[in-house]
């Protein structure tokens, strides 16, 4: 139940910031690796299963975790889908702990970012 509601979170996150390649003017892989590298170097926290972790080590865990799903993994937002949702067998969700002590999934936090990435490159065009 938790996995679904939180799929469907990350697909409606989608639709509302909408998304496009070809605007954006960055490949998917390097949208990813730019997902991974604003991770690494945020300095959030990242939480799964309560346990924290600093951004450094949340950024090599996503790394590991999409090699382990890379023929899966096509685009940014199949990343997100798919490897930052959350756990796979325990479908609990993986959170970010912001700077000021405010807590979001990491859907949100990985889509907020996406919209950030392909807004500066599409300025860059």
């Amino acid at each position: 139940m938790i996995k679904n509601v939180t799929r469907l979170l990350a697909v409606l996150l989608f639709v509302v910031l909408g998304s496009s390649a070809f605007a954006a003017g960055l490949t998917e892989q390097q949208k990813i690796d730019a997902l991974l590298d604003r991770l690494g170097t945020s300095g959030v926290t990242f939480i799964r299963h309560d346990k924290e972790y600093d951004s450094i080590t949340a950024e090599k865990f996503f790394s590991e975790k999409l090699k382990d799903t890379t023929p899966k993994v096509t685009t940014a937002k199949d990343f997100i889908v798919q490897v930052g949702t959350g756990g796979q067998k325990t479908h609990t969700p993986f959170y970010i702990k912001l700077k000021d002590g405010t807590k979001e999934t990491s859907v949100k936090w990985f889509s907020d970012q996406l919209a950030i990435i392909e807004k500066a490159a599409a300025k860059k065009k």
